[in-house]
């Protein structure tokens, strides 16, 4: 069947066709309003024990781009509107329970949830933000924050502005639409890390490029975490920009999106009737080396501030109230595989990954925090904003989860922190919640309950072809706008083989494509070190031509069970070694062939797929340095007394084998202190060339004028 038309339905029919998805799925009883198991999200219909409701709409803070090149980001504001206003949804704040100001959670809150200290020390880190324009007024709004939740006020040492350059101005113009998103940004870190210094980096402006310079210039300025909350549609991407998310060491976490599954929520666009699905994950999470965060619907409960739950986040498709065709857009959390990057090993050897699909690619989700703006979490924002907003999307887990790295010691030897959360996933599975895929159904506030961040939403493909075809006509959502993938479970034409849910785009046990390996849970255990130590040694000297004995030792790794698998050696003359091999210690030679000053860099990678890195410079065949003494003044036919010394570079192994004199009046001498008659009064040129005993020949110039 080919594309058809939206034809706006009737809601009527929408809860009709919403009930017969569900006609087999468990029911719930409604918990009392104070209750241990009352979820602390929207759409409850009943008010009981003071419990107040309230309705809201879901609005995207940064414009849609225009542009499919420009850079999105991925703040939601959750907005309070009158009863009735179209598209609205109800949400229920339990009385009693500390909020924050707008209703949205708070920093114990998260705290309580996710189990870490947020007054732990964390000397050393530094966390940068990465958004683009300036928000004018966001010291005034973080203090405003730290008031209202007790914490010290921000100093210039705990919260720093620059320019993607690195300066203090000038900052790139103010911009409303932005100015949410950065506020956000940093309160979530504060929120989560109070002792963190913040780095706020100001983009000149939603570009690949400008983002890629700001990254740079937060890892030149010394961040040990960087959280950026923005995204675009994959595609190539010059060797420049890939460059700036490669900083071994450094975590760097980015947003999977809020437009779904492979982008496909934006075929729900009230701006353009003939929107298509992007077809695409969103870059930078695609990238291999950093961590793709994703967002949760979270659960809580009142008595004790503990996670009841956690879903994926779908408010789309046939989890959403309004379903597509009311043209509404609330946001799902991404992913989806890329089609340019390889997976790395941490995750293609993970369980369940084989049956992604991904064919070798990489899943853009790595781990997921608190995203749904349903239950979001309560920002000031004081330029563009009326004050207190509670604000969610996957820009928000992007820095909770940046927070949280910080909390933890930051990337713990890793040289990407991503594969620290496979490992601890694999050995200490208690380290996360894991998000599985529930049997949909409505929960005991009205919210409709699933597991998946594709059209479907994790409903079982029977129920979801069902209701797809009773609500577009079409039985596979896949070919609702021909050419655009809706759905992992069903192909792009025909119909699905299998019954069974993919995992790339909907929750199962374990590592899934919407959240990853899950959610942190009871502590910071799922960021613990788990890479092993590293030892690099060289020698006291090099000497160019001649054989250099390197070595390396990978030290007992903290994942038990884990043993060395390849060394590779990049020697910094444009020359590198690889070694595989099971053993903890290796000796490598090398032989420089031409001088410089090189880094060499060792890079181990263990049998999780684990890389540590380390590097030290090294001078072979430097020139020496050449110290020059004559007299004063130097008269013809008198004669003067010079001296030249040749000192090497010490860890070049070198001597001083011979100095030889041109004084530029076709006579010639040997030696490091000599003696010359010029026979006439001129400027002459002397020529000094010194040769080492590694064959480095230095050649330095002097004048000297020669008087009567």
């Amino acid at each position: 069947m080919g594309a058809v038309r939206r034809v706006p339905r009737r809601f009527a029919a929408l809860v009709a066709i919403a009930a017969a998805v569900l006609i087999t799925s468990t029911t719930t009883t409604p918990a009392s309003a104070d209750g241990p198991h009352r979820p602390l999200v929207p759409h409850s219909y009943t008010v009981a024990g003071g419990a107040t409701v309230h309705y809201a709409v879901n609005r995207p803070l940064c414009p849609t781009p225009s542009n499919r090149h420009t850079l999105r980001c991925f703040a939601i504001a959750r907005t309070n509107v009158r009863k009735g206003t179209p598209h609205a949804y109800e949400y229920t704040l339990a009385p009693g329970f500390l909020w924050g100001p707008s209703g949205g959670y708070t920093p114990d809150l998260l705290a309580s949830i996710y189990g870490y200290d947020a007054d732990a020390s964390t000397k050393g880190q530094l966390v940068a933000v990465i958004d683009w324009y300036a928000d004018p007024a966001v010291r005034t709004e973080l203090n405003t924050f730290d008031q209202q939740y007790k914490l010290p006020v921000e100093t210039a040492t705990s919260f720093r502005v620059v320019n993607q350059a690195g300066k203090a101005s000038p900052l790139p113009k103010a911009d409303t639409s932005t100015a949410g998103e950065i506020a956000l940004d940093v309160q979530a870190v504060r929120g989560v890390c109070h002792t963190c210094r913040i780095l706020l980096v100001e983009a000149n402006g939603p570009t690949a490029a400008d983002a890629a310079a700001a990254v740079n210039t937060a890892v030149r300025l010394g961040a040990t975490e960087i959280s950026n909350s923005y995204g675009v549609p994959e595609a190539a991407t010059s060797s420049k920009v890939l460059a700036a998310y490669n900083h071994p060491g450094v975590v760097i976490t980015a947003s999977t999106g809020d437009q779904g599954w492979y982008g496909w929520t934006d075929i729900n666009s009230n701006d353009d009737p003939n929107a298509h699905s992007e077809n695409a994950a969103y870059f930078p999470s695609t990238d291999p080396f950093v961590v793709g965060t994703g967002g949760t619907r979270l659960y809580v409960n009142t008595d004790d501030e503990s996670r009841y739950a956690e879903y994926v986040w779908n408010d789309q498709g046939v989890a959403d109230s309004e379903w597509i065709n009311y043209s509404t857009n609330s946001g799902a959390t991404g992913g989806g595989c890329s089609t340019l990057h390889a997976a790395p090993a941490w995750q293609s050897k993970t369980p369940n990954y084989a049956d992604f699909g991904c064919d070798g690619k990489r899943s853009a989700a790595d781990i997921s925090a608190i995203g749904d703006p349903e239950s979001g979490y309560s920002v000031y924002l004081e330029y563009g904003g009326d004050g207190w907003t509670t604000i969610g999307g996957t820009s928000l887990s992007s820095p909770v989860v940046a927070a949280m790295y910080a909390l933890a010691g930051g990337a713990n030897g890793a040289a990407y922190p991503a594969a620290t959360l496979y490992t601890n996933a694999a050995l200490h599975p208690a380290s996360l919640y894991d998000i599985v895929n529930p049997v949909p159904h409505y929960d005991e506030v009205g919210g409709f309950v699933a597991g998946g961040n594709s059209w479907c939403g994790g409903a079982q493909l029977s129920d979801c072809e069902s209701a797809t075809d009773s609500e577009l006509q079409v039985n596979n959502p896949n070919v609702y706008n021909s050419g655009d993938y809706l759905d992992c479970s069903f192909p792009l034409t025909g119909m699905p083989s299998t019954t069974a849910l993919n995992p790339q785009c909907n929750a199962t046990a374990g590592f899934d494509g919407p959240s990853g390996v899950g959610a942190p849970s009871g502590g910071l255990g799922v960021f613990a070190r788990t890479a092993p130590a590293l030892g690099l040694a060289r020698p006291s000297s090099l000497r160019l031509h001649h054989p250099a004995r390197f070595g390396a030792k990978l030290a007992e790794s903290y994942a038990p069970h884990t043993y060395p698998a390849r060394y590779v050696w990049t020697w910094g003359d444009g020359t590198h070694t690889t070694v595989s091999t099971s053993s903890a210690s290796i000796v490598s030679s090398h032989v420089y062939s031409r001088p410089c000053t090189c880094t060499v860099r060792l890079t181990a990678t263990d049998s999780r797929g684990q890389v540590v890195m380390r590097t030290t410079r090294v001078t072979v065949g430097k020139h020496a340095s050449v110290h020059y003494h004559r007299p004063a003044k130097v008269r013809r036919h008198h004669r003067a007394r010079f001296s030249a010394k040749g000192t090497t570079t010490p860890n070049t192994g070198a001597h001083i084998t011979s100095v030889r004199w041109r004084w530029g009046d076709h006579h010639a001498s040997t030696g490091t202190t000599v003696h010359h008659t010029y026979k006439k009064a001129d400027r002459f040129r002397i020529t000094i060339k010194v040769t080492d005993s590694t064959g480095v020949t230095t050649v330095v110039h002097h004048h000297i004028r020669v008087r009567r």
